[in-house]
């Protein structure tokens, strides 16, 4: 009787790839620095379960198809010999012989996720995940189950895996369910993710593997040097994965939350108080009521304290779909009576669609609103001068039960285009809000004029031609036709 062939698979997991490999948690960051060898651990733990456990279905998820291309097929087709299976160029998956696959699925926009809507996935592998949408990962998570499936190896499935770098537009949202909740390397359960059918269920069981470059012991020195290079903060975030920095934060330079963030206190009865609200449906809404400081030995005046939210979300990024009325009574309740000067809305909540605006069916319930001014650029400006302030005494707090705004505020980057605007495809409804907020209270910093008072005085043209000669012609050689 002829002796089974062996087959050698030319991968020799690292200790934090390795641990990985063994984590029995229903879902896994494996995050941190770039160069810790994270997605080649996410295939080959692929790899090893589908060839322990036949009929095995995953799916492996990027952004884009020249990113899986690139960063996983190209391997696969090389990691796995021919004897084990092949890869089906027409489907984009890799194929055992066993009866198990790896799909490859990018998810460049939310509504990708319809190619999925069908899908049984028995291990879902999410790649770069920071990269994708919190409804796009959510979504994945709803399919994400075992079915009729019987594994081999049950205690291991259904499996939930994402590898991410700090930052990316789901920054937030991971780092609020696997940084902030445990230590890292600890199992815990994500109670966002119960079962409402039964009672005993706690929810997800977690971990948190944090990956550094120096994890790795075959990287590039090459790599490694050059990261050298670029800029502390964005060095450190690359180089040790710390999710506490925001590379590209909108208001990193400014946000502190030692300093922004206070206790709640009994707001003064004289003090002016308003509300400021950005709608949303299908998205989430956001409510936030301020306090204006007046005649205090704690605050300047004038200085703005956000006290009390509402925030309207189902889970991440996705609305509670409340009607205008519902939304209304909410805000009644919640005031249950007190005093508010007036209020700022979103000017969508004036827009005519069939019947009364939204703005007319709220008022009905006594929640009035004024139009907000919806400048973006000098919204954001305001926002941050009140972050800065006068003499290191800021103009704008936070009740540390603004939670969401506190979660979100500080991960709001850059958008790529347009620099001193915000990301617009972030979680950004609270920021919204708080930016209808400032703007109904216009705020200038206080600068302090410099001893010398010919500082400030304006050059003439013949000063500023003097300071900056142009360059003689024959610094620069041009070529005659």
């Amino acid at each position: 009787m002829a002796q089974p062939k062996t087959i050698r698979l030319e991968y020799e997991p690292q200790p934090k790839q390795q641990l990985l490999h063994s984590a029995t948690a229903r879902q896994i960051l494996f995050g941190g620095a770039v160069g810790g060898g994270k997605s080649t651990a996410m295939r080959w733990d692929m790899i090893k379960f589908c060839l322990e456990n036949p009929g095995l279905v995953c799916y492996l998820f990027r952004r884009t198809m020249p990113e899986l291309e690139s960063n996983h097929i190209l391997w696969i087709k090389r990691e796995v010999p021919k004897e084990l299976g092949h890869f089906n160029e027409t489907r984009k998956r890799f194929e055992f012989h066993n009866g198990s696959m790896i799909v490859f699925q990018y998810l460049e926009r939310d509504n990708d996720c319809e190619r999925i809507q069908g899908a049984e996935i028995h291990y879902a592998g999410l790649d770069e995940g920071g990269q994708l949408s919190p409804y796009q990962i959510n979504y994945i998570k709803s399919r994400n189950r075992l079915g009729s499936y019987n594994a081999k190896q049950p205690e291991y499935f259904p499996r939930f895996v994402v590898t991410a770098n700090p930052g990316g537009q789901s920054h937030n949202y991971l780092k609020s369910i696997y940084i902030d909740a445990a230590p890292p390397g600890q199992l815990f359960y994500d109670h966002t993710m119960v079962d409402p059918d039964d009672p005993t269920d706690k929810g997800w069981t977690t971990l948190f593997i944090p990956s550094r470059m120096e994890d790795n012991q075959y990287i590039d020195p090459g790599y490694r040097a050059s990261l050298s290079g670029l800029p502390e903060e964005l060095g450190r975030a690359l180089r040790e994965g710390d999710w506490d920095l925001v590379v590209g934060a909108f208001f990193g330079d400014v946000f502190q939350r030692d300093k922004h963030v206070i206790e709640p206190f009994d707001i003064p009865d004289t003090w002016t108080k308003f509300r400021a609200f950005d709608w949303g449906s299908a998205k989430p809404f956001s409510v936030g009521w301020y306090a204006v400081a007046q005649h205090n030995d704690r605050f300047p005046d004038g200085a703005i304290i956000r006290y009390r939210e509402w925030y309207g979300a189902a889970g991440p990024d996705r609305g509670l779909k409340m009607t205008a009325e519902e939304v209304a009574a909410g805000i009644r309740s919640r005031e249950k009576g007190e005093r508010i000067d007036y209020g700022v809305g979103d000017p969508s909540v004036w827009k005519f669609d069939g019947g009364p605006s939204i703005g007319e069916r709220m008022s009905k319930f006594g929640v009035r609103w004024r139009r907000a001014d919806n400048s973006r650029i000098a919204g954001w400006d305001q926002i941050r001068q009140r972050l800065m302030g006068d003499d290191n005494m800021p103009m704008l707090y936070l009740f540390k039960t603004s939670t969401e705004l506190i979660r979100t505020l500080p991960g709001l980057r850059h958008d790529k285009h347009r620099f001193e605007d915000i990301d617009t495809t972030m979680e950004d409804h609270a920021a919204d809000e708080l930016r209808y907020a400032m703007m109904s209270r216009p705020y200038t910093r206080t600068i302090q004029a410099p001893d010398n008072e010919d500082q400030w005085r304006p050059s003439t043209l013949d000063e500023m031609l003097a300071a900056s000669p142009a360059p003689g012609y024959s610094e620069y050689p041009v070529r005659m036709l």
